[in-house]
This record gives C-alpha cells, sequence and structure tokens, in this order.
C-alpha cells in the first residue's frame, strides 16, 4: 500500500481491511504458516496447538482452575502472568516484521489519536483461503478470551465479554522510543510481552510509581481510566514488542 495514501485521516478497520485484501491479492507468502492454520483447525487440534503454545504453568493452571499459582501482582492492581512460549513470541515478531506495513503515531488511521503509536494490527495479515479471513487476530482473540479472560475474572470477578481487535507496538531507539501519560478509554488493557532482549522501556504507572516490564511470553493487566494513568518508558537500546488489547 502505498504510505503517502495514508497522510489524510481513515479508520482503523478501513485500513486494516483493505490492507488485508490487498496483500491477499498480490500472493502474500507468510514467514510462519503455522500461525495462520490454526482457524482452519478442528478442536482437538486447537486444543494440541495450546498445549504447545500456551507457556506449560499457564496451560496448568488453567485446566484445574489454580491460578493463583501464575497470576503476580507486584503493584496494586497491575497482575502479571506467564501466557505464551518464546517460541510463539518469536514467531508472532517475526511474522509481523515481514508483514513490514507499520503506521507510525502521525500516519492515516492514527491521525485522530492523541497517543499514538507505532503499530500494525493482528487482523491486517491475511489467511491463505480468501481476503475475509484474519487467522492471526482469531488465534490470539482464542487465547485471550480463554486464559486472560480467566484472569481477569479471577482478580475482579468481573466477565470481560469485549475482546477488540489487538495491535503489536513497537518501540525502538531514534525512532518511537516511548509513550506520553495517558489513561486508556476501557474497561483494563492487557499488554503482551513478545520480547525482553532491549534496554529500558516497560510500562510505568503514575500514581502507583511503578514498573511492569515482564520477560517474554508474560502478559499484563491493568484497569483503566482513573487509576492507572501510564506511560511507554523509553526503550535505550534494541526493539520492544508488545500486543495490546482494550478490554471491555
Amino acid at each position: 500500500m502505498n504510505k503517502e495514501k495514508l497522510k489524510k485521516p481513515v479508520r482503523w478497520e478501513n485500513y486494516n481491511d483493505q490492507l488485508r485484501r490487498n496483500k491477499f491479492g498480490s500472493g502474500y507468502k507468510h514467514k510462519h504458516p503455522i500461525l495462520f492454520d490454526y482457524h482452519y483447525f478442528n478442536k482437538d487440534e486447537k486444543e494440541e496447538f495450546l498445549k504447545q503454545y500456551i507457556d506449560p504453568d499457564m496451560y496448568w493452571a488453567e485446566k484445574n482452575n489454580e491460578l493463583d499459582f501464575v497470576v503476580e501482582e507486584p503493584s496494586w492492581e497491575v497482575y502479571k502472568f506467564p501466557l505464551i512460549t518464546k517460541e510463539l513470541s518469536n514467531m508472532i515478531i517475526e511474522e509481523v516484521e515481514h508483514f513490514n506495513e507499520w503506521v507510525g503515531p502521525k500516519e492515516g488511521p492514527n491521525y485522530y489519536i492523541a497517543y499514538g503509536t507505532t503499530d500494525t494490527f493482528l487482523e491486517a495479515i491475511p489467511g491463505t483461503r480468501n481476503d475475509d479471513d484474519k487467522p492471526l487476530e482469531e488465534l490470539y482473540q482464542s487465547i485471550e478470551k480463554k486464559y486472560i479472560k480467566s484472569v481477569i475474572k479471577h482478580v475482579w470477578k468481573y466477565n470481560a465479554g469485549y475482546y477488540p481487535a489487538s495491535r503489536v507496538l513497537k518501540y525502538e531507539k531514534n525512532k518511537q522510543e516511548f509513550l506520553r501519560p495517558h489513561h486508556d478509554d476501557t474497561i483494563c488493557t492487557s499488554v503482551l510481552s513478545l520480547n525482553d532482549n532491549y534496554k529500558g522501556g516497560g510500562t510505568w504507572f503514575e500514581r502507583q510509581k511503578f514498573t511492569v516490564n515482564p520477560k517474554a511470553g508474560w502478559c499484563s493487566l491493568h484497569p483503566a481510566k482513573l487509576t492507572h494513568r501510564h506511560a511507554g518508558k523509553r526503550v535505550t537500546e534494541g526493539k520492544r514488542y508488545i500486543i495490546v488489547t482494550f478490554i471491555s
């Protein structure tokens, strides 16, 4: 897609649909096809996939309803827990870099966003069978609705029902290094760390005077709006990749 066309405002969902269809039509080849096969698996095959790529402690804890063994609260109402394996984390990073359709903080669909980021949506990457399929987004939503939803219900007794499209954010030195303090306009936010081979970074909470910066494959959760104004701390070396979802 021509980057010059992104200078004018466009809604994210329209941009993602157009990009996905253009890529599908041009014969896009995936870096890791296994990420896109999940969408077409039967129930047993999906369970085998999760057993292989969900963190073993989280897989066990969810199966046995023993989430206290894996969920930590390093600061007030900020939670972290293991979610996916490093192998899956690395495949997602490699896939989005192979896709290589990043939108900067003030480009196209980010034009309206006060605290824009350098990101790409999982739903923008096409599947293998038709241009409407969003296999990587649906894979991650399956993980969210089984594991992250369970943690939300466990710690807050809240049955989260809305999981909008997730985006991969990238922070790197000399480009977008940080994000200023802000509130998320949602009930709670999940942040999945895809890597930890960088310096600096992390999510800093203003009132709590605390930074959470989980290792690769770990996810953090925090409430949005009033109590947990936060910022993305500056990355001083390397690149930081995270998946963010605003959950209601």
